[in-house]
């Protein structure tokens, strides 16, 4: 058994109700959820949610409706209890399942399938990850302190030739894969056996605030 489970908090105190802003007359929430049928690796799609109209959303567009506890709809609740609450009401103990952000809506369903396929070819991979790479080599950082002075974050790489810098990557606000089982255990979709899947820029643009839709709608006309 392969689930997708959607998290889509109906309160978000940077941009409130993104899950369900309309684009070309279709939710936000609507697409992902179609995105995810589309990849036709799941065999349910859950969308956990405190909110009455993504439910109406999530059933609407061949979701499960979930109604999470009133606890995990405040800024606390974390991707990860709201995982393991989907898992355990579900009673889902074994099998793969998909940590899909209701605001992937830009991700290709192939995408998610090759996802998928080398999650489920790598066996000793707990979870995959969705990543994006830096634009610029983040060892070259600089922090902030309260009167503007910048100095660099990680100085024990300063004069360090590019070519030695370590690689890196981010986790883009996409998906995770895990191992039902062994999420339980560690809790936590940093694993101590953690791959990534690389996603181009263009199928990724998260909605932390409003100003971000500039950005997405850029990337949706693509």
């Amino acid at each position: 058994m392969t689930v997708c489970i959607i998290p889509a908090r109906g309160g978000s105190k940077r941009f409130p109700r993104k899950n369900l802003i309309k684009i070309d007359g279709i939710p936000i929430l609507g697409r992902t959820v179609t995105i995810a049928r589309q990849a036709g690796v799941f065999s349910a799609i859950i969308v956990s949610t405190d909110d009455d109209e993504a439910l109406d959303i999530a059933e609407h567009f061949g979701a499960v409706a979930y109604k999470r506890p009133s606890a995990l709809g405040s800024d606390e609740a974390s991707v990860v209890s709201v995982c393991k609450d989907v898992l355990n009401n579900f009673k889902i103990t074994n099998g793969d399942f998909c940590c899909l952000y209701a605001t992937a809506s830009l991700l290709k369903p192939q995408t998610l399938k090759a996802s998928q396929a080398m999650f489920s070819n790598d066996l000793e991979a707990y979870v995959l990850m969705g990543v994006s790479e830096f634009n610029f080599p983040p060892v070259q950082s600089l922090q902030l302190d309260d009167q503007g002075w910048a100095s660099l974050l990680m100085p024990e790489f300063k004069g360090l030739r590019s070519q030695l810098h370590p690689r890196t990557c981010v986790s883009n606000g996409t998906f995770y894969w895990g191992r039902a089982n062994r999420f339980q255990q560690e809790l936590t979709f940093y694993s101590k056996r953690l791959k990534v899947f690389k996603i181009e820029d263009d199928e990724v643009c998260d909605l932390d605030y409003p100003e971000d839709l500039e950005d997405y709608m850029r990337k949706f006309k693509m």
